[in-house]
């Protein structure tokens, strides 16, 4: 069984310096995870806008780290939906209940469906809106 970490990423925003743990993830497959991650981000609401290509991404005690948003990792998931409304409604769905599902591959299947692959995070604190 692979030992799962928490890191700590330091990026530079529109809105200033800002602070993203992810916990009970891989070492190995952190920066593409993250980067998906951070695509999500860049595309809700309240979008994070990077001002730089440059994230400082570093490894913490479980436990111990203090950021302005906190996720856990929850894992890899795929899903096939009938129609980009339904895979929407989907999305909106699981942001209420702070879940991220980060697209990682969309195809359009001949039938019209759509097969989706997600790496899932869940917001587990928000610091920065408190």
């Amino acid at each position: 069984m692979t030992a799962l970490s928490t890191f700590v990423a330091r990026v530079e925003t529109t809105t200033g310096a800002m602070s993203i743990s992810v916990s009970d993830i891989d070492k190995d497959t952190i920066p593409s995870r993250f980067e998906a991650l951070m695509g999500m981000l860049g595309n809700v609401v309240d979008p994070i806008v990077l001002t730089n290509d440059y994230i400082r991404l570093d490894e913490v005690r479980p436990g111990t780290a203090s950021a302005d948003l906190n996720f856990k990792f929850v894992g890899s998931k795929r899903a096939r939906f009938a129609s980009e409304t339904a895979f929407c409604e989907s999305m909106n769905e699981n942001l209420a209940l702070k879940v991220f599902q980060c697209v990682t591959n969309m195809v359009k299947l001949p039938d019209g469906d759509l097969d989706v692959h997600f790496e899932v995070f869940m917001l587990m604190q928000d610091e920065a809106r408190h």
